[in-house]
């Protein structure tokens, strides 16, 4: 009876034992699928300041109005806030940086749009002016702070630019360039 009892118990962990120790070869031909991309992006600067990375590249989100809040030539949206934050700033040989912005206008002071809407562009505001977006001028000098963040605020809006406006999508893009003096 012990050995019958024994060998009930040997002949299942033989074979369990040599399943742990099966070949590779045994299962499924490994397989290698491409996942997708990572793409790493930045730079080095021999500047006084490095910009934060969180707005060095970003969307600001103008919201949704209807074109018939356009009424006439120059109505314009809501502002909607965003700054550029510059950050570990020496001052030793540059005190203060202007900024300009260069992207398609449609007018010195307005992007032109794209995406489908017409009639409408977007400006970008500094203390109640709309800056030129065609990379022809620049903000008033802002004085730096060292060892501080220093947050440059603006305001986009919408702005109507004809008579009509029509619906769709009204997206731009500006490059913005950084003058220290």
């Amino acid at each position: 009876m012990k050995k019958t009892l024994l060998a009930a118990i040997m002949v299942p962990t033989l074979f369990v034992a040599s399943q742990s120790f099966a070949d590779e070869g045994d299962g499924p031909t490994p397989i290698n699928v491409n996942g997708g991309v990572v793409q790493f992006s930045g730079s080095i600067v021999n500047s006084p300041c490095s910009i934060s990375t969180g707005t060095q590249s970003q969307t600001v989100e103008l919201g949704q109005y209807r074109a018939a809040d356009f009424k006439n030539i120059g109505d314009t949206s809501p502002a909607t806030g965003f700054n550029i934050t510059l950050k570990d700033c020496s001052v030793d040989s540059y005190s203060n940086v202007a900024v300009s912005f260069n992207g398609n206008a449609a007018s010195n002071d307005t992007l032109a749009v794209e995406g489908g809407a017409d009639g409408v562009g977007i400006q970008i505001v500094k203390d109640g002016k709309a800056l030129a977006v065609n990379g022809n001028g620049s903000t008033d000098p802002t004085d730096l702070i060292e060892g501080a963040d220093n947050n440059i605020y603006f305001q986009a809006q919408y702005v109507s630019i004809a008579s009509t406006v029509t619906a769709g999508a009204a997206n731009a893009v500006a490059d913005f360039i950084l003058h220290y003096k």
